[in-house]
């Protein structure tokens, strides 16, 4: 009994570590995408007008450096942020250069243990650390202390980046000035899934009016988008199906050959809302692309199958 209870908790454990290793490519390659898309940051998410896309997150680089600026705590959630993106820089192969800053707010609120321990952890990732006082402090909004502060506070805390990566602009022109180049910066958060759950949390349209990119955004949200397509199809466990993330809040779901059209008939055919519902409304997504499943395929440039609108 003890042997059989030994071998169905390791095959339960394998089964753990290969879900993790799927949730951890899953999450660079998401992050990639947003690194080197060129279409700017993801669409709004109170934005509620679906298009069915084409495979355009797989655009060439344009020329010139890139800079990948954090806003950094220290704290959980921008730590694996930052720690992602310098991997990628570090290990993937990017057509431009890019480099990494993990860029700290100095508030009246924050401690001096916080920001010593937030340059020790970024140190310790291995990327540029810069600290910024920002000045909510002065803001009428900040100190009326009505509900809006996380408003105001993160409003100045991404001015600051900003400032920050208009900075680094002028000094990838200068640099480069003999050359046709172009600095396409990029602003980035801890925010996650569970985040968007808590309506006390106005710091997220600030992150959004200053296009501020969220790779954790959508790290909660796999399982639920794959059982949810199993179901509706009774799909066997023995086929392939993946939903993988895209920048711009797109979804692209690839099953094996035989099963890209029934997916796509219930699409298109969605009378009753129900993967409309799940897809906009449950998790937040713009559109739908559906393509045969290829393993490695977010790395290759593979043609969509086309599909209609989810209205």
């Amino acid at each position: 009994m003890q042997q059989k209870h030994d071998h169905g908790t390791q095959i339960h454990h394998e089964d753990d570590l290969v879900f993790a290793t799927q949730l951890v490519d899953e999450l660079l390659e998401y992050t990639e995408s947003l690194m080197k898309n060129n279409n700017g940051a993801r669409q709004r998410r109170t934005e509620q007008t679906i298009v069915m896309d084409d495979n355009s997150n797989f655009l060439p680089e344009t020329e010139g450096s890139r800079h990948h600026i954090i806003a950094f705590s220290g704290g959980i959630d921008s730590s694996v942020v930052t720690a992602l993106i310098h991997h990628i820089q570090q290990n993937r192969v990017l057509e431009t250069d890019h480099q990494v800053t993990a860029v700290l707010g100095l508030s009246p609120a924050l401690s001096q243990e916080q920001r010593i321990l937030a340059e020790q952890v970024a140190v310790h990732i291995g990327v540029d650390f810069e600290a910024i006082p920002t000045s909510e402090g002065d803001d009428e909004l900040y100190r009326a202390n009505d509900g809006r502060a996380c408003l105001a506070c993160k409003t100045h805390l991404y001015t600051c980046l900003n400032a920050i990566s208009e900075r680094y602009g002028a000094q990838q022109k200068s640099e480069n000035s003999d050359t046709l180049q172009s600095s396409n910066n990029r602003l980035y958060n801890g925010t996650n899934a569970d985040d968007l759950q808590d309506p006390t949390r106005l710091g997220l349209i600030a992150a959004s009016n200053f296009d501020v990119q969220s790779p954790l955004l959508y790290f909660q949200i796999f399982d639920q988008a794959e059982r949810f397509v199993r179901d509706q199809l009774s799909l066997p466990p023995s086929y392939n199906m993946r939903v993988r993330l895209l920048s711009q809040q797109r979804a692209m779901i690839e099953v094996d050959d035989k099963w890209v059209e029934p997916v796509q008939e219930r699409i298109n055919n969605d009378t009753d809302s129900t993967w409309r519902s799940m897809f906009v409304e449950t998790l937040g997504f713009r559109s739908v692309i559906v393509r045969p499943f290829k393993t490695g395929s977010v790395a290759a440039t593979m043609e969509p199958t086309p599909s209609t609108l989810i209205s």
